[in-house]
């Protein structure tokens, strides 16, 4: 065999195992994608750009649609129902006991498409997620990149408040893919059918969602609520459980909208949920309270229409013995790997750490007093000079 016989033999053997590495990566690999945020560097908009094109080239063969957050949902027949979680490191374990008491009870006629924002999950939790996945339920970790960065420092944090709740508000316009998503807390039990949720009909509201108990049943933030937002305490909704409306959200600028709210104006009490309140006014359908139940004891309430528990500001299981329906929270708890770390957690939950968070309330209670009789507040700038 001549030598250029032997080389043509050579180079087609290579050029033929480049395009089978090639064909099987881009046209039939089945890995799940980690989502990550738009990206900035003018190096890599090139790589992407590149790719992008191979992609189009490849894309009568591909199974999935890699764009960035339009990745195709669960691989199954059944309709999708997309829901979208925030959660840190620090909330993690309450995570995971959500997710169980939600798979338990979600309707089989459903597969589910689950989101967790987060800026800084550890790597051992996002393997952690894959223990919920099944042919029918997939999970996605999305992080949130420098776009979002840019706007961070404007955000109001407080005590437990963490970055990831401010991002709701991104979602719409992040995942044009999906004109209506279930936003759901991690820190809550459910005990109901999250599918019934989905389907409720929002008609062209922004949300549907439960009336905020806290406010309903206390009056210093009742008064906070219609005196300093001006929003009617009995329609002011909890955010922490919600179906949205992203095509609404994205109609009418929802995200640009509270940027710009954002700079004008620093919401301290309930911070991102005041902000969503405000601009959703009116624009709210307001669903029965047991699909919000706040982790406290409300005669008004009968426990036989309850679907979720909320057990948010100082009703937490894992801090506090005694909290209603905690044994909603340990029962599925106990399905968890964090177990034993949660029971822990609420041994080892001091007196001090009791008395601080006593203290933060009355502080908080104080806050909604003093804002309400802000001159500067909201409602009397915005809403008092349109008068």
């Amino acid at each position: 065999m001549e030598s250029t016989d032997f080389l043509k033999l050579f180079f087609g053997a290579v050029t033929l195992f480049v395009l089978y590495k090639f064909v099987y990566r881009y046209a039939f690999s089945r890995r799940t994608k980690e989502i990550e945020g738009p990206k900035n560097d003018a190096s890599k908009a090139n790589v992407n750009s590149f790719w992008g094109f191979v992609d189009n080239s490849l894309g009568k063969w591909r199974q999935e649609d890699e764009t960035v957050y339009t990745d195709v949902p669960v691989k199954s027949a059944l309709p999708v129902i997309p829901v979208f979680f925030a959660c840190d490191n620090n909330y993690f374990p309450y995570l995971t006991v959500t997710l169980k008491s939600m798979l338990a009870n979600a309707s089989k006629e459903y597969s589910y498409k689950i989101y967790v924002i987060t800026t800084s999950l550890d790597e051992k939790y996002e393997a952690m997620l894959s223990e919920f996945e099944s042919p029918t339920v997939e999970i996605s970790t999305v992080h949130l990149k420098e776009d979002l960065r840019k706007i961070t420092e404007k955000f109001h944090l407080r005590d437990y408040y963490s970055m990831e709740t401010y991002y709701r508000f991104f979602i719409a316009n992040l995942f044009p893919q999906y004109d209506k998503v279930l936003y759901l807390d991690c820190d809550i039990a459910v005990v109901g059918d999250i599918a019934e949720l989905y389907n409720t009909d929002v008609n062209n509201n922004f949300v549907a969602a439960v009336p905020e108990e806290v406010m309903t049943e206390i009056n210093e933030f009742g008064e906070y609520v219609e005196k300093a937002l001006d929003v009617d305490r009995y329609k002011y909704f909890n955010a922490g459980i919600m179906v949205m409306n992203l095509a609404a959200f994205r109609r009418e600028n929802i995200e640009t909208k509270f940027i710009d709210l954002l700079t004008r104006f620093k919401f301290r009490v309930t911070q991102d949920q005041d902000y969503l309140n405000v601009l959703c006014k009116n624009r709210v359908k307001l669903l029965d309270l047991g699909w919000n139940k706040t982790a406290f004891k409300n005669d008004k309430f009968d426990d036989a229409n309850l679907k979720i528990v909320h057990f948010k500001i100082h009703w937490k299981p894992w801090h506090y013995k005694n909290v209603a329906y905690e044994n909603l929270f340990w029962n599925y708890a106990r399905q968890t790997s964090f177990y034993q770390d949660l029971i822990k957690m609420r041994e080892n939950y001091s007196d001090e750490s009791k008395k601080r968070d006593e203290t933060a309330y009355q502080k908080l209670v104080q806050m909604a007093i003093d804002d309400t009789n802000d001159a500067g507040n909201y409602r009397n700038v915005v809403c008092c000079a349109n008068c």
